[in-house]
């Protein structure tokens, strides 16, 4: 029953929405919106690039064209910004002890779960002409204004502020199993640091790099918040055309076909990432790491960077006076706001009941997903393709998944809401579960299995009693990522919503959209309260004094996996 469920979720979820978005970009739109589902031409794709005139000539238009190429350069440029701090970050990380390790993977994890939204918000208060970079560069004398926000810098900024995260941890996690043994026989042998991090430890990372550089691509190439709310219609990318097309200029088909593109360019890149990756080097953790000069100095900043955005907006959430960018001194009064705001409690509610209830049914879900490929219930290709199509939401661009589905319910002429939303939610947050749950499974002994088979338990009974327990601390580290994923959630909400079904996020940005207020930082440091909240309660009950090796065991998979969660993404 519970593989059945799984399957019915994908195929609804994944399998049906990408196969009706391809079908909607076969169509012709209606005059006013919509599409003619009886009427069909590939005219969509030829509309990307051309353009019809008057006389129904076909004329080249490079508007969609120099977009896309804008966001490969800007996806480009991310991945390279971030390599650059990532990779002397992860070395510095490396060294440290175990103990300190795990602390600082917990805070480099921290500020990417964080609302989406809430950390370009905080990028928008640091860098608006008045803001407080310019307020203080003002003090130290220096004249004008910086003029970055709503600029292709902006863009590029925020997007590397955002993905970092997703290019240190793979390469964490081969740095980690690096051979250092071999690495100081370098070392006294004569060769210079410089030599044996160029010649040993760069080109025995690139398994990670290649991995880092397509978990930060494929999100950076597809983004759409980031580049509306600190680039501006200067800095545009394919995820705001996607937007325009599904929205005020209400052409499906265009929409559709460029979702089509975005999406094979993107499982382009995730290929081209996975299949040049080879085995991993060493077998484990050999010797002590080395030491490079200058790594902390980055890892240390890399740190500051990425938390600057959401101190900057739990600061001016004190702010005594309506300005959102000028400080006038200490007042609780915005948050006072808040809970007279019906609107904002209301859509609080709502992204509280999406989290909880997503969590649940996706745990369950992917328990079920794991048991069954580990059980050997589902063998075979069909694991293979049930495990790949799991994962098909973390390669995908979320706004292709977002209006994927939502086509998918208007062909069923089903209305949006919270259920549509809640399903989403599922579909996205499946693979943020699984992984961490597949982790822990994979590490039960068959012999014990094997054992209570041997002893006459059914199938129901080993997963009940055995399978549950023993992976407990991935199931509670799937809960949370679950929880937080659908909580700090925009894109699908955005789209899927409907009246009356606004979550937090989708509030805060449509306010953003008319103004910054300290209501507004209040409410978003109240999200990022949230999230940190319950990520460092996952940390304190990783780290609690638990008999025999059941510690280590819980501090290994609940915390979350980290390393095993990114590795997943590709």
């Amino acid at each position: 029953m519970g593989r059945t469920a799984v399957w019915l979720v994908i195929g609804t979820g994944v399998l049906y929405p990408i196969a009706i978005i391809g079908f909607v970009s076969s169509c012709l739109p209606l005059d006013f919106g919509g599409v003619d589902w009886h009427a069909h031409s590939w005219s969509a794709y030829a509309r990307l690039l051309f353009d019809q005139d008057f006389d129904g000539q076909w004329v080249w238009q490079a508007g969609y064209a120099r977009i896309f190429a804008r966001s490969v350069w800007f996806a480009v440029l991310t991945s390279a910004t971030c390599l650059l701090v990532a990779f002397p970050t992860a070395l510095w990380v490396v060294g440290l002890r175990t103990r300190y390790q795990r602390l600082c993977l917990l805070l480099l994890i921290v500020p990417f779960l964080v609302s989406l939204v809430v950390r370009c918000y905080g990028w928008m208060l640091l860098i608006a002409d008045h803001g407080l970079v310019n307020r203080l560069l003002n003090g130290l004398g220096v004249e004008g204004a910086l003029g970055i926000l709503y600029t292709d810098w902006a863009t590029v900024l925020g997007l590397t502020n955002v993905f970092i995260p997703f290019m240190i941890f793979p390469i964490y996690s081969v740095l980690r199993r690096l051979d250092w043994e071999t690495v100081d026989a370098g070392t006294s042998l004569g060769a210079s640091k410089w030599a044996v991090l160029t010649r040993l430890v760069v080109p025995a990372s690139m398994p990670g790099i290649r991995a880092g550089i397509g978990l930060t691509f494929i999100p950076a190439f597809g983004s759409y918040v980031v580049s509306d709310l600190l680039g501006g219609a200067k800095s545009m990318m394919v995820g705001n055309l996607i937007q325009l097309a599904f929205g005020p200029n209400r052409d499906w088909p265009k929409g559709a076909a460029l979702a089509i593109v975005v999406l094979a360019f993107s499982l382009l890149v995730a290929w081209a990432a996975r299949s040049r990756r080879p085995g991993g080097p060493g077998s484990g953790e050999l010797g002590v790491p080395t030491k490079f000069r200058g790594a902390g100095l980055v890892g240390a900043a890399a740190l500051l960077f990425l938390y600057l955005p959401i101190v900057a907006v739990v600061v001016m959430s004190f702010n005594l006076g309506k300005s959102a960018l000028i400080w006038t001194g200490f007042s609780l009064h915005a948050y006072r706001d808040l809970m007279s705001n019906s609107a904002l409690l209301s859509a609080t509610w709502n992204s509280i009941q999406l989290a909880v209830l997503t969590s649940l049914i996706t745990v369950v879900l992917a328990l079920s997903a794991a048991w069954a490929i580990r059980s050997k219930a589902t063998q075979g290709a069909r694991a293979s393709a049930l495990s790949a199509l799991i994962h098909v939401p973390l390669v995908a661009p979320e706004i292709v998944l977002a209006v994927s589905t939502l086509l998918g319910f208007a062909a069923l002429s089903i209305d949006l809401g919270f259920g549509v939303v809640l399903f989403a939610h599922v579909v996205f947050c499946l693979p943020v579960a699984f992984i961490p749950i597949r982790a822990s499974m994979e590490a039960i002994d068959d012999a014990v299995l094997d054992a209570a088979k041997g002893l006459g338990a059914s199938p129901s009974q080993v997963l009940a009693r055995i399978v549950v327990p023993c992976v407990a601390p991935g199931i509670a580290s799937a809960v949370m990522l679950s929880f937080i994923t659908s909580l700090d959630d925009f894109v699908t909400s955005y789209f899927l919503s409907g009246v009356g079904g606004t979550t937090l996020p989708t509030y805060i940005y449509s306010m953003l959209k008319l103004e910054m207020t300290t209501e507004i930082n209040a409410a978003s440091t109240l999200l990022a309260i949230a999230t940190c909240g319950i990520v460092a309660a996952g940390y304190w009950l990783a780290q609690v004094k638990i008999p025999g090796g059941e510690a280590t065991r819980r501090a290994e998979t609940f915390g979350p996996n980290w390393e095993t969660f990114a590795g997943g993404r590709l």
